[in-house]
């Protein structure tokens, strides 16, 4: 951080050192210097397509969602070979419930990046969604696929979300059944404004 800090003394006009900035405090978790470092990256270079991803990743679970996805959507147009900039928009839809918006851009970052196991997983949500099974299954089966093949190290992925009123439902699948208690599915029920599930059930 330090190195790409001096980087912006030197040469403060360069969009991309204060990127490298925003993307470090973005590690790091540290927002208000990340928001800073990539408004100034995009006052420099605004149609940057990185610098606009990073921009949407730092505000999309923020007020400023609406921001974030077009960000995203003009990331696409700038960098149309870019599986980053389809993926963050399409699992933003996918996020706000926009299913047909987030098939597109999910397709289009599985077709540039296939072996990129989290959109695999989000196609799942996304088909599950539509109701488009034998869709749905085929995104699984490539997700099982990258597993095996040690290119998705998680043994389990978000397989479906909804609410029920004010309760969100998380349904889990686990991609490996191990154990005399194996268990396929898991149902984790989220109270509102809570990070842990207030009630799981769970189905071999």
């Amino acid at each position: 951080l330090a190195e790409a800090e001096a980087a912006t003394t030197l040469a403060p006009e360069r969009g991309r050192y204060w990127r490298l900035v925003a993307t470090l405090h973005l590690q790091r978790e540290q927002p208000a210097e990340a928001r800073a470092a990539i408004d100034r990256a995009l006052a420099l270079e605004p149609d940057d397509a990185q610098s606009l991803v990073v921009f949407g990743l730092l505000t999309q679970d923020t007020d400023e969602a609406d921001r974030a996805l077009a960000a995203f959507e003009r990331a696409r147009t700038l960098a149309p070979t870019s599986p980053l900039a389809h993926a963050a928009a399409g699992q933003l839809h996918l996020r706000r419930g926009e299913y047909d918006a987030a098939l597109v851009c999910l397709r289009k970052a599985a077709a540039l990046a296939p072996h990129d196991g989290r959109t695999r997983a989000a196609l799942v949500r996304v088909y599950q969604a539509l109701g488009q099974r034998a869709e749905r299954d085929a995104a699984r089966e490539a997700l099982l696929a990258l597993y095996r093949e040690g290119r998705w190290d998680e043994p389990f992925y978000v397989r479906e979300e909804w609410r029920e009123g004010e309760r969100r439902v998380v349904v889990v699948e686990n991609l490996e059944l191990t154990g005399d208690w194996a268990r396929r599915y898991e149902f984790q029920v989220y109270a509102p404004g809570e990070d842990k599930p207030q009630l799981v059930l769970t189905l071999g």
